[in-house]
């Protein structure tokens, strides 16, 4: 009886035991999973937050560079207008200007603030006051020194997103805006949308990332794509009453499964991660199953113990399985214990292999890196940042820190140090060490400093890189040998007149090239302005001397396809000559010889450029027509024509073939002279008529003037750029009638 009793005893006392034993083991259990998650919680959302604050930072980076750039634009539009006042009201030609600027709209305001003139006449006598769009604009009407850009804002009419700015003109008569699609910011935005960002992360079992707006709580962006455009709300994560400024975090049900999510406010967004206790559960049932036959099987605590020490090591290992996965987008990755600076190996490269020894003391292991790996302009600076002695201050209220250096291995490597774990004091416990080749984003970095500080017809610094350098350079040149040189272009408002601003383009690329090939190995040129260069290099007397005789070379030996010559004139001033002066007095000594350079150079060529103007509107006067042009390409360039003549009714067309068949047609040729005038200017005719060694062809005929019918003549010519296979002729109309 008292046998059956102990037996009894015995089994209750082993029943409780192993209830005990179970209970305590589901305590430590989702003890130890509750920490796991908070930990990995921590270093996914440090990860996604300092993703999302690099992204920020790169689409600021982007916008300001455009914005300097389509400001230079508006600015080289209102020179261009200055110049050529007649262009104001020519919408074509305006068009013209956009495509060739890859500007999308171009608007001239008075200056009440109305539009009055552009590339898009429907918007002619819109205002300031028609909308928050043309609004932003209105501080431009109390000061005239202002040149604005606004940032992305839709274009409602057209309903496509644009930039525009805007600056007045050099006599503050009127303004200029320049409206231009920024395509490569738009796709940047699109790529790095929270969207994007957030899809393209790895993916762990069991855990979800969601970011939404904190205020309406929709989800952005998720590692869930079906809950994309719902709330936080919508699929069980908050309740109506939670606070997004202050939640930390909870446990919800999403999908009719228990979750624990942890939650970290950033800017205007409600980062979320959220770990399926549905992960755990097949884990954590095995686990009871496994102590109950280690329990049953050993029946001793030995047994349990050691169970408890192998599912525990399992537990780290799924923990550093998740950071490995981190690791893909890594150069390196370690985890560094601030109590005593050991260090453990989560991933690293072969080539960082090479000078890190896993285990060995964090502080020295770091100053190893440096002193091996990066390159000597940023060694002291890398050796400053990786002091962890230092780095706990750093950190106090931040989750990371980074810094950029050049590797001599891979290029550009970021070294960033996130944090892991901090004590109840707050003090630094644990962090991670990463490094991340980040050589192609600098890259393309450098591209866009690079492209806002180039002309981009000619290639060279514009006048924004010019004025950086100016600002920058000691205010007394120190080198002897500084040489001070300003260039002009001569003829190109004679070239863009006569052939058009293709041609007038092609003469400004030609003396781009011309200085290039002359100075460029000498020092920095600039195109300052529309036909205006300056260079800045440093020569002897000697050496001077052959560059300016090189230079004359080049621009002799130089020839494109509209233009056949390019000539420059130019003036030097150097240190050598003028000891005491600075960089601004020695800039208006090279103007005003290059000056008086220019105007040898039309005394010589025997020009009157007082008179151009007036002999060309003679000539206008006296033709009707005069036109260059060429047969080859069907096309056409204004020397000179009646505006009237640039109309529907008058059969105007961008080919000149079309022009002049239809200005026949449309009843401007009298019906008797009709099928003569058809036949002479067929273009195939023509092409015919000049391959033949023809050096001219009259064209008699009547056409209407008014109410009545004169007799003109039409007298076309080879230019002297003719050849067989680019037929390039002139085109001359004048009345004959007595």
């Amino acid at each position: 009886m008292n046998n059956k009793k102990f037996k009894i005893r015995f089994a209750i006392c082993l029943i409780a035991f192993f209830v005990i034993a179970i209970l305590i083991e589901v305590y430590i259990l989702s003890y130890a999973n509750q920490r796991q998650v908070q930990k990995t919680s921590e270093v996914i959302l440090n990860h996604v937050e300092g993703i999302l604050e690099e992204t920020q930072k790169s689409e600021e980076e982007t916008l300001a560079v455009l914005k300097e750039e389509y400001v230079q634009k508006a600015n080289t539009v209102a020179y261009f207008l200055d110049n050529k006042k007649e262009a104001i009201e020519d919408v074509e030609e305006l068009k013209k200007l956009a495509s060739l600027m890859g500007i999308d709209e171009i608007n001239l305001f008075d200056t009440s603030g109305v539009i009055y003139a552009g590339t898009h006449p429907e918007y002619y006598g819109l205002s300031f006051e028609d909308g928050e769009q043309v609004a932003f604009f209105k501080p431009m009407l109390l000061d005239k020194t202002l040149t604005m850009c606004q940032g992305v804002t839709p274009n409602t009419a057209e309903n496509k997103s644009m930039m525009y700015a805007i600056t007045w003109d050099s006599t503050g008569t009127y303004m200029v805006q320049v409206g231009i699609e920024p395509v490569r910011l738009l796709e940047e935005l699109k790529e790095n949308s929270i969207y994007e960002v957030v899809r393209q992360m790895p993916a762990y079992e069991g855990v979800s990332i969601y970011v939404a707006d904190k205020n309406s709580k929709e989800i952005l962006g998720s590692t869930n794509k079906d809950s994309i455009g719902q709330t936080l709300v919508d699929i069980g994560i908050l309740d109506e009453g939670d606070d997004s400024n202050t939640i930390e975090s909870k446990n919800s049900v999403i999908d009719g499964f228990k979750n624990y999510c942890h939650f970290r406010l950033y800017d205007d967004c409600l980062i979320t991660v959220a770990h399926s206790t549905n992960a755990y559960f097949a884990s954590f049932v095995s686990a009871i199953a496994i102590e109950i036959a280690w329990l049953i099987a050993a029946a001793s605590v030995i047994s349990y113990i050691l169970f408890k020490l192998i599912y525990a090591n399992e537990k780290i290992n799924d923990q550093m399985e998740i950071l490995t996965s981190l690791s893909d987008i890594y150069y390196s990755m370690h985890l560094v214990h601030m109590t005593d600076f050991s260090i453990e190996k989560i991933e690293a490269n072969s080539l960082m292999d090479e000078v890190v020894e896993n285990g060995k003391n964090a502080s020295d292991m770091l100053r190893n890196i440096v002193e091996t790996t990066v390159d000597g302009e940023y060694k002291n600076t890398a050796l400053e940042f990786v002091n962890l002695y230092t780095l706990s201050d750093r950190l106090r209220n931040k989750n990371s820190v980074f810094i950029d250096v050049v590797d001599n291995n891979v290029g550009w490597l970021r070294i960033s140090f996130i944090v892991v774990e901090k004590n109840e004091a707050g003090a630094l416990t644990k962090v991670m060490i990463t490094t991340q080749v980040v050589d192609e984003d600098k890259k393309k970095e450098e591209d866009l400093i690079d492209k806002a500080n180039k002309d981009e017809l000619t290639g060279l610094y514009n006048r924004r890189a010019y004025e950086d350098d100016i600002l920058n350079y000691p205010t007394v040149p120190p080198e002897p040998n500084f040489v001070y040189i300003s260039v002009d272009v001569n003829g190109l408002k004679v070239i863009n007149d006569t052939l058009g601003h293709i041609a007038g383009d092609e003469l400004i690329e030609g003396a781009a090239e011309c200085l290039k090939r002359a100075l460029g190995s000498y020092g920095k040129i600039y195109r300052t302005g529309g036909d205006e260069f300056v260079s800045m290099i440093f020569a002897d007397e000697n050496r001077l001397e052959l560059v300016l005789k090189d230079l004359e070379q080049v621009m002799h030996a130089w020839s494109g396809v509209l233009v056949k010559e390019v000539s420059m004139s130019v003036g030097c001033a150097t240190k050598r000559e003028f000891a005491i002066e600075t960089v601004d007095e020695l800039a208006t000594i090279a103007e005003k010889r290059m000056y008086e350079a220019k105007a040898k150079y039309y005394s010589q060529k025997g020009v009157d450029r007082r008179g151009q103007a007036a002999a060309h509107t003679a000539l206008c006067n006296l033709y009707t027509k005069i036109l260059k042009i060429n047969l080859t390409t069907d096309a056409y360039n204004i020397v000179g024509v009646d505006e009237s003549e640039q109309t529907e009714a008058m059969g105007f067309s961008t080919k000149i073939s079309e022009w002049l068949s239809a200005f026949g047609k449309t009843g401007q040729v009298h019906k008797d002279d009709l099928d003569e005038y058809l036949r002479q200017t067929d273009i195939e005719f023509l092409r015919t008529y000049f391959k033949g060694a023809n050096t001219s062809l009259s064209i008699f005929y009547r056409r209407k003037f008014g109410d009545d019918f004169k007799q003109v003549m039409m007298e076309i010519i080879p230019a002297d750029d003719y050849e067989n296979d680019n037929q390039s002729l002139y085109l001359y109309v004048k009345s004959i009638d007595n």
